[in-house]
């Protein structure tokens, strides 16, 4: 490991990502200020006009782009009238907002002022440069060791790996490789597979990052009986004879869904649901 690095973990850089990511930031998502009896946003059904404007500078288009969507000290003026007391007590903790948002983009080394401007606020954002990925470790342990398909479940676990070495720094883009990785494992034969380590390692001297999953994929799992419940005017014959799997083969997700799938389209029932009962598994049989 390189000298003067700061280890982000993941706690730190998933709250991060809460602030700046979610697709409507809801109330919870930020420090809200005391309700007050004045107008909502929720009430009126629409988003209030900013009455303290806000202007973002930066020369970079899509921090800009992101502050705009998501700073407190913009949306929460969306949501209920605010006043000058208020929107000081938001100006004062928008540096620690802008920090936050802009690590979420690989932004480390970020500068932030907040300035009063006539009834509103200025604020000036360098993002400094943007940190790219150094390196890359991603490792599967136990039973899978053996399994004679190790190399296809490494592949599998890279198709949709987003964050390449070279590539910039995202959390959203992290967490969503993180996923990636485990799926692969889960999906066939280790569906008990966790994430036992994750870890981004930032090194703000030299605006690098060492990404680092390990999975740990437990013990192999195989199907076990078929369990029929809701049949009534059919033989549970018809039910098990629709799927393509038998006792003793090996787990397989694809196989479930495309098993629900064949139940859901025949014409003898008006729905179906399949699922592997991990709570009474029996030995290795699922």
């Amino acid at each position: 490991m390189k000298k003067h690095t700061a280890s982000l973990l993941l706690s730190t850089l998933s709250l991060a990502c809460m602030q700046a990511f979610a697709a409507d930031p809801a109330p919870e998502d930020y420090v809200r200020i005391k309700k007050t009896e004045k107008k909502t946003a929720e009430a009126a059904g629409e988003k209030l006009p900013v009455k303290y404007p806000v202007e973002i500078r930066t020369d970079d288009k899509e921090v800009k782009a992101m502050l705009e969507e998501y700073l407190p000290l913009i949306t929460q003026q969306q949501e209920e009238e605010l006043d000058s007391e208020q929107m000081g007590f938001l100006a004062e903790e928008a540096p620690d907002d802008v920090q936050t948002m802009l690590k979420t983009k690989g932004y480390f080394n970020g500068r932030v002022t907040v300035s009063p401007s006539g009834y509103g606020y200025v604020v000036d954002v360098t993002p400094g440069p943007r940190t790219k990925i150094d390196n890359v470790g991603v490792a599967i342990v136990g039973d899978v060791m053996q399994d004679p398909d190790l190399a296809q479940y490494y592949k599998s676990a890279m198709e949709n790996w987003s964050l390449p070495v070279g590539g910039y720094f995202d959390q959203s883009q992290w967490s969503s490789s993180k996923t990636s990785v485990l799926a692969a494992v889960t999906r066939k034969k280790y569906p008990l597979a966790k994430l036992s380590q994750t870890q981004a390692t930032i090194n703000p001297d030299t605006n690098t990052a060492d990404l680092n999953v390990l999975v740990e994929s437990n013990q192999p799992v195989y199907f076990g009986d078929i369990h029929v419940s809701g049949t009534k005017r059919y033989p549970e014959s018809v039910v098990r004879g629709m799927a393509q799997f038998q006792p003793g083969s090996p787990y397989d997700l694809d196989q479930l869904l495309d098993y629900q799938q064949a139940l859901e389209q025949d014409g003898h029932y008006s729905g179906a649901s399949v699922q592997a009962d991990f709570d009474n598994m029996q030995g290795d049989r699922v």
